[in-house]
């Protein structure tokens, strides 16, 4: 999203945007995305979907939209909460528990979660940042290691 690529916008995004994102997401069941509003990015090449996970502390479910790779018969994910110093929640929540949800295409699916190593993130960076070319400068801004997993259809 254009809006990400300045710092100071992120808490607008993370606290307005991505909610009602959120909202259309499930309302559509996933035909209808602000993720990319306004991207001058390949529309084509950027596709999301709606992950629900269990809450690590609380135990409730959790849904947020995230960009994804399509890769061997799954999805790859990546946390970069736009290059802040922390992790989002749902990377959290997918370790404490690796089975999840996706909305993805207008079809649910249970799905499980890998965490990908930093080498099979590096192996598989120049296809995603085909898909979102902004996570290299969220990269910078950042000395984090971006989280990653793979889902795979349960």
């Amino acid at each position: 999203m254009a809006l990400t690529r300045s710092e100071a916008a992120v808490p607008l995004v993370h606290h307005v945007v991505v909610p009602l994102d959120r909202r259309i997401f499930k309302a559509t069941k996933g035909r209808m995305s602000l993720t990319h509003l306004g991207s001058s990015l390949n529309r084509r090449a950027m596709q999301d979907l709606l992950l629900t996970t269990t809450g690590a502390k609380s135990g409730k479910q959790r849904s947020t939209p995230v960009l994804f790779l399509d890769h061997e018969g799954g999805f790859v994910i990546v946390g970069s909460r736009y290059g802040t110093e922390t992790h989002p929640h749902w990377t959290a929540n997918l370790l404490a528990t690796p089975q999840a949800t996706v909305l993805v295409r207008g079809r649910e699916l249970r799905v499980d979660a890998r965490r990908l190593s930093q080498q099979d993130v590096e192996d598989l960076w120049p296809r995603l940042l085909e898909i979102y070319p902004n996570w290299a400068d969220y990269r910078e801004r950042t000395d984090r290691e971006f989280r990653a997993f793979h889902l795979t259809p349960a």
